[in-house]
């Protein structure tokens, strides 16, 4: 026969015999408490009802005339003597152990036991100042008991006393001890013993009732917990032919049973997980692979799945998992789970969106999203798919060949009108200088200063706009960027109005750059007249420069007031300024010569940050382009 758990340990065992043990306690246990509170609270009536009645009866034989004229010293009186030895006698009868009278103040003005002196006040009824005040509205009333100074309980019965215009003039106060409070004492501890001896006797009886039952089915249940903890087919052996010995037999013959379907169901697992295994794993590869971002939600809005190209799109972190993640990863009211939500809701209908979206790190990027609903293979909606393509750099360069074809054709419109309006503007300034020089008129004279100066503008800025809409013919030479830096910021420094705080961090030893020097050097003031024109009270001007990937990185960076959202794509076109007195060509021209040597101008700026425009230049340039005149 299997041992059986420790008897501590045996739930059926708690189960049986301590509702059985706990069912005679309690039984014992409320009787006698429900014979010691009925008995109590009976013999408490009695000795209220005694205490007023007895309360009463001094009321009636005391005259109230003769009691008011009590006074303090009235105790040599033959007066008080004969009212106290009637008091005397009623305490005697009554078996009271105190009978006194007091007026409204407390103040005592008979006295059976004459501890207290008359007009003396009497503290102890302090304690049943309640009581009191109902026997001053006419109602005669019992206190609660109380435990004397000598352990045993007493309790004072009060009954008002009226003169013959009813008018209450005193208080007629009774005190008895309660005897009966030591009997029930008694009675108690004879109850308590009864139950002790009664749980002793019967423990024992339950005890091996219990034991005969349990010690079979304990067999059993660790039996079957065996089961539960994967042991081989274990057997239980009860002897008995009663239910229990029935129990036992069909438990062996499911054991039997189960081990065969265990085997089988091993068997078929293994198969099925092998097969599940390669396929999450062919699964979980393409995911992985994939270029395209692959977001999965369930029908309650969780997230499920998300893929690295997913991560890397969303700017969330590498090792961010959806299995510990909040349901929301990227935030409330996201335009990604908002179409996954609307293709879970609106009936499974696929969708298809592009748009601008803010990640996580603040980077703005143009994406499209394509969500499909998900059904298991019997129809039903389990969640729903999201395709995201990071579509930036796409729409950037379809941006970059619109603008290109506008100022293409803006250039080869513009050109020959600008050369037009050249010729006619050089004659205006030479006649204005010739007439200048013959008239004598200091105002005239002025005047024609004027319109020279005005010419002279505006011939600067045809040339300027000439040079944009130019094509620029570059000739390409190894130049030192670190001297051409240093050069041109020395130049524009000096004649700079404000004072300007450089930060110039050119590392030494950068390789000779194949640039255009003098179309460089241009691109480079336009840019760094804009920082300087951002900073009119002065402040920090840092350039950077380095050689990195087989590219030349040069950025100037300013604490200015930064450039608004709302016209950082715009700068770079020809004739917007957002300054009195700019004409809009400085970066436009910088943005063409940059893109004439292959590179890339960016511009990094918001309101209250400051601005830095990054050019970045290839160092590799085709024999065309190093030698355009071979």
């Amino acid at each position: 026969m299997s041992v059986p758990p420790p008897l501590g340990r045996h739930r059926l065992f708690r189960r049986f015999i301590l509702p059985y043990a706990l069912l005679i306690v309690g039984t014992l246990a409320v009787s006698g408490w429900y014979f010691y509170t009925t008995a109590q609270e009976a013999l408490d009536r009695e000795l209220t009802k005694r205490l007023i009645t007895v309360a009463q009866t001094v009321r009636s034989v005391m005259n109230p005339r003769y009691l008011m004229q009590m006074r303090p010293g009235s105790e040599g009186t033959t007066l008080y003597a004969l009212i106290l030895a009637d008091l005397k006698r009623l305490q005697d009868a009554s078996n009271a152990s105190h009978i006194y009278l007091v007026d409204r103040q407390h103040r005592m003005l008979l006295d059976a036991t004459e501890q207290t002196p008359i007009g003396h006040e009497y503290l102890f009824l302090k304690l049943d100042l309640a009581e009191l005040d109902e026997v001053w509205q006419g109602r005669s009333m019992a206190s609660l008991l109380y435990q004397g100074q000598n352990g045993r309980y007493y309790k004072s019965g009060y009954a008002p006393m009226l003169d013959r215009d009813g008018t209450i003039v005193a208080v007629v106060g009774v005190e008895a001890g309660a005897d009966f409070f030591d009997v029930l004492t008694a009675t108690k501890r004879q109850v308590a013993l009864i139950v002790i001896v009664s749980v002793l006797i019967l423990l024992p009886i339950g005890l091996w009732l219990s034991r005969s039952i349990i010690r079979p089915l304990s067999a059993l249940v660790s039996a079957i917990d065996r089961v539960g903890k994967g042991e081989a087919s274990p057997k239980v052996q009860i002897p008995t032919q009663d239910e229990i010995g029935y129990l036992g037999r069909r438990f062996n013959e499911m054991v039997d049973a189960l081990a065969e379907k265990d085997r089988l169901l091993t068997r078929l697992y293994e198969q099925e997980r092998e097969r599940a295994d390669r396929h999450r794993g062919y699964s979980d590869f393409l995911l992985r692979s994939m270029t395209t971002g692959v977001i999965g939600m369930d029908t309650v809005g969780r997230i499920t799945r998300c893929n690295p190209a997913a991560l890397d799109i969303l700017d969330l972190p590498a090792d961010w998992s959806a299995d510990d993640a909040p349901p929301v990863p990227v935030g409330h009211g996201h335009p990604i789970l908002d179409l996954l939500r609307t293709t879970l809701t609106d009936d499974g209908a696929h969708r298809r969106q592009e748009f601008w979206l803010r990640t996580e790190s603040g980077h703005h990027k143009w994406v499209g999203v394509h969500t499909a609903p998900l059904h298991d293979q019997d129809g039903c909606l389990v969640g729903a798919s999201a395709l995201i393509t990071d579509l930036t750099a796409v729409r950037k360069l379809q941006e970059e060949v619109r603008r290109k074809d506008r100022l293409a054709a803006i250039g080869q419109l513009s050109a020959g009108i600008a050369h037009e309006i050249r010729n006619p503007l050089g004659a205006i300034e030479g006649f204005s200088e010739l007439l200048a020089r013959k008239i004598h008129d200091h105002g005239t004279r002025q005047l024609l200063g004027e319109i020279v100066h005005e010419v002279k503008h505006l011939n600067h800025i045809v040339t300027n706009f000439l040079a944009f809409a130019r094509e620029p013919q570059l000739n390409y030479e190894p130049t030192d960027i670190s001297a051409l830096i240093d050069n041109t910021l020395t130049l524009l420094l000096s004649t700079h109005p404000q004072p300007v705080t450089l930060a110039s961090r050119l590392p030494p030893g950068l390789p000779l750059v194949p640039v255009d020097p003098n179309e460089f050097r241009r691109a480079l003031v336009n840019i760094l007249i804009n920082a300087l024109q951002a900073m009119p009270d002065g402040g920090v001007l840092q350039v950077d420069a380095t050689v990195a990937d087989d590219w030349l990185t040069v950025t100037v960076r300013d604490n200015g007031p930064g450039i608004p959202d709302a016209v950082k794509d715009r700068i770079f076109n020809p004739f917007f300024t957002t300054k009195d007195e700019g004409t809009g060509l400085g970066l436009a021209i910088a943005h063409k010569i940059v893109d004439g040597h292959r590179g890339v101008i960016e511009v990094d700026s918001a309101p209250g940050t400051g601005t830095a425009f990054t050019i970045r230049l290839p160092l590799e340039r085709t024999h065309d382009e190093a030698y355009p005149h071979r």
